[in-house]
């Protein structure tokens, strides 16, 4: 019975194949298959042209002779209006380009169709859907040979890896796609896998940062951007500090997003800019566009997004000292981390992966295996008494949660408590020895060619003692503090401020410039030369002098040296007279004079 199926699968890929591909050719030329290319090219779903043409579309495919190309009109139908914010509409187009999947046999849109469904189902959050389709994808890919298949499965893999924040299983599998997209000289593919390849590189830490605008721009060279190159953009700038290009871009991006009724790129722009903002401690911003990316998340069902967004709101309204939102947010923060959820995921893509990555058909035994997971998936959601199961394990996981990050925090708030200063609550000079290890590594793994490297700024304060002469040392006190918290406030939140000793202050910074940490002391000379104390009726006025020094990429890494050069220029501002700065580069083998 075997041989008989493979002796009429010959005769079918000789005799029969050939024929319907050459019929389908023949419809190329026409107004219906024009019309379903408009639609896979369409980026936004708006205006009544659109409506026109698809209308006009719908009508055409019910004719016998093009109802090939239901799944795939359904289903780009699908994408469009989610993206949208349509989602009961989108969902609508799915279930119809399913069960068209069902009355159609395979035809050169099966692929399209297929990787549109995948695609359709991330934007909703259903992950488990979304790799059943994209293993589908695959399994055509290599049954037909198609190559173009194969980089929209790879592709698909890595923005499903993306999603569950696996971001270095990510980057392979886009590395590969993007190989693949460009060997091809498909410009479509390669702009895609560039633009999530960026959106990766952004939440690794260790990506350097002008290889990721290189990518950016590779993209923009390809196509036009429309919102989306221009949020990573902003990313990146933030990435280096440079506040004013970064809001500029990312505010760009959301006008965009909501000129094109773009639901999607309004939700993740949206939580970029909330970021954003909670690090530039404007709290008001950052909880209002955190709040309008949250519903848009709950609207499409994304529910790790929906997962992260309850996580930055809890330390939003932790910012905001409102205990009540900051435990709500953070309950339902938990609650997710602590389902099967996202682990059976993970489980499902390790096991579609291992097909997908080496290029190899699935084996009959990996698929019914994968897919009986999703049946198990789907059957649970009946069982009464797993579920109540579940609960019970998910409440004593919790309990047992909290009690473990209540310890945790309090031993860290105590480790914490003992590397900082009483007074200032600035780092103690101590806390060095636990940091400098691992700035040394990263500093070692940087790219020679960039412009970013470890910069220090020290800053003494030069008035200092005729203030404790003339109002006693409870005054001093009050000037270190105020300068403490002022310093505080010009840095990013992964600088470091240590307390040097008496009224001398050192700030560490990465991924900084000269020219950025030269305008971080211009700042905080003119910021500290602002400040009006007020001590018992008295109204005391404080400046700085400060000196920093950048260190060379190339040179060997020593941070004591370092700081021996920003203490060197700190002295030649101390000669010049009050509120003066001076900087430059760290010079290895120099032997700076303090």
């Amino acid at each position: 019975m075997l041989a008989y199926r493979w002796v009429f699968k010959i005769l079918f890929m000789v005799v029969l194949f050939p024929f319907l591909a050459s019929a389908e050719s023949e419809h190329d030329d026409n107004e219906v298959i024009n019309n379903y290319l408009k639609l896979q090219n369409l980026i936004h779903l708006q205006g009544d042209q659109h409506n026109a043409f698809i209308s006009t579309l719908l009508t055409q495919i019910n004719n016998s002779d093009y109802t090939f190309l239901k799944p795939a009109v359904f289903a780009n139908l699908a994408v469009l209006n989610i993206n949208a914010g349509n989602k009961a509409k989108g969902q609508e187009y799915l279930a119809d380009s399913i069960q068209a999947f069902n009355n159609t046999s395979y035809n050169k849109y099966t692929n399209s169709a297929l990787y549109k469904v995948s695609r359709a189902y991330l934007l909703i959050g259903q992950y488990a859907k979304a790799i059943e389709y994209t293993n589908q994808l695959n399994a055509f890919a290599v049954e037909h040979n198609g190559k173009k298949m194969e980089v929209r499965a790879l592709l698909n893999l890595g923005l499903i890896y993306a999603e569950l924040q696996l971001y270095d299983l990510a980057e392979l599998r886009l590395n590969k796609s993007l190989e693949k997209a460009a060997s091809l000289g498909d410009n479509k593919l390669e702009h895609l896998t560039i633009l999530y390849l960026s959106g990766v590189k952004i939440n690794q830490p260790d990506s350097n940062n002008q290889d990721i605008l290189k990518l950016i721009n590779r993209a923009k060279s390809i196509y036009e951007s429309i919102g989306y190159l221009e949020r990573l953009e902003g990313l990146t700038y933030a990435r280096m500090a440079r506040a004013n290009k970064a809001e500029e871009l990312l505010l760009q991006s959301l006008s965009l997003a909501v000129n094109n009724q773009d639901v999607r790129l309004s939700q993740i722009t949206n939580q970029s800019i909330a970021s954003f903002y909670f690090t530039q401690k404007n709290f008001t911003l950052a909880l209002a566009h955190a709040k309008e990316s949250l519903k848009i998340a709950i609207e499409l069902g994304h529910k790790t997004e929906v997962s992260e967004l309850n996580y930055l709101l809890a330390k939003i309204y932790k910012s905001l000292n409102d205990d009540k939102n900051t435990l709500i947010h953070l309950l339902a923060y938990v609650e997710f981390q602590n389902s099967n959820q996202a682990k059976a995921f993970v489980d499902m893509l390790y096991e579609m992966d291992k097909n997908i990555a080496i290029d190899k058909k699935f084996a009959s035994l990996e698929n019914e295996k994968l897919l009986n997971q999703i049946a198990i998936q789907k059957s649970e959601k009946y069982n009464q008494l797993f579920i109540f199961i579940i609960i019970l394990i998910s409440v004593l996981s919790f309990v047992m949660l909290l009690l473990w990050k209540n310890r945790n925090k309090m031993m860290l708030e105590k480790i914490s408590y003992s590397m900082r200063d009483n007074l200032t609550g600035c780092y103690v000079r101590n806390y060095l020895d636990d940091y400098l290890p691992g700035l040394k590594s990263r500093f070692e793994r940087r790219d020679s060619t960039t412009k970013e490297s470890v910069g220090v700024v020290m800053v003494d304060c030069d008035n200092l003692k005729p203030i404790n002469d003339n109002y006693g040392h409870a005054a001093g006190d009050e000037v270190l503090k105020a300068i403490a918290t002022t310093l505080s406030n010009q840095l990013r939140s992964s600088d470091v401020l240590v307390r040097w000793g008496g009224d001398e202050f050192v700030l560490l910074c990465e991924n900084i410039s000269l020219t950025e940490l030269g305008n971080l002391s211009e700042r905080v000379n003119a910021s500290i030369d602002k400040l009006d104390i007020i001590f018992e009726k008295n109204n005391i006025s404080v400046t700085v002098s400060s000196g920093f020094a950048l260190h060379d990429i190339n040179s060997g890494f020593n941070f004591y040296n370092l700081l021996k050069c920003a203490d060197n220029y700190l002295y030649q501002s101390k000669k010049q007279g009050k509120n003066a700065k001076n900087g430059g580069m760290y010079v290895p083998n120099t032997d700076y004079q303090i």
